[in-house]
């Protein structure tokens, strides 16, 4: 049965591939190079040029960050951590806060994009007007205020670009992630990474 579990892990990480060679040059380019050495992962790395913008920046902060640039699920898992002092300690859940009202908007030729293929109309079609600027992002949507055609004030959230699938992507990534930290990393094992 280990072998079959083994063979699902690696078909995963195959399918993922693009995805977790994005995560971990991210993460080598933050400083995490370290971490990625140790679980085996250095050969996914793209070349990349370290940010030494990061190097003096602690690291709680310096996750919260990385959460924010990994996109929408690294976000929402990093929002749920923050309000979990007792499982990644206070000072990472406090930067973790920055996440819950501090997410960057996507930019409107694709929020507009998005909503015209949704509906498959135009913007013109649909709306008076719609705001440029959304009322409110978050980690997988963003909302956005609008006047209707019949003259009714509306308010649009849109779901931020091939969102559903990035999430399952991550959440597979993370897994393997978490288990490779997990074997490799000793130290790491009272947190249980690969099931945060």
């Amino acid at each position: 049965m280990d072998i079959v579990k083994q063979a699902v892990k690696v078909k995963k990480a195959v399918k993922n591939v693009k995805r977790l060679r994005e995560i971990v040059t991210l993460l080598a380019a933050m400083g995490f190079e370290t971490v990625i050495e140790k679980i085996g992962l250095k050969t996914f790395t793209n070349r990349f040029q370290k940010n030494n913008d990061f190097s003096t920046t602690p690291l709680p902060e310096k996750i919260a960050i990385l959460c924010q640039k990994l996109g929408p699920t690294y976000i929402k898992t990093g929002q749920l951590l923050s309000g979990r002092p007792d499982l990644v300690g206070h000072e990472i859940a406090q930067a973790l806060t920055q996440l819950q009202d501090n997410v960057a908007p996507i930019d409107y030729s694709t929020i507009k994009n998005s909503i015209e293929n949704s509906l498959n109309a135009k913007i013109e079609d649909l709306f008076i007007v719609l705001d440029k600027e959304p009322l409110a992002t978050a980690s997988i949507a963003q909302v956005h205020a609008a006047r209707l055609k019949n003259g009714d004030d509306v308010v649009v959230k849109v779901l931020k670009p091939n969102v559903n699938r990035l999430i399952h992507q991550d959440l597979e990534i993370m897994e393997f992630i978490g288990e490779l930290i997990n074997k490799y990393i000793p130290e790491m094992r009272p947190f249980r990474i690969e099931y945060i």
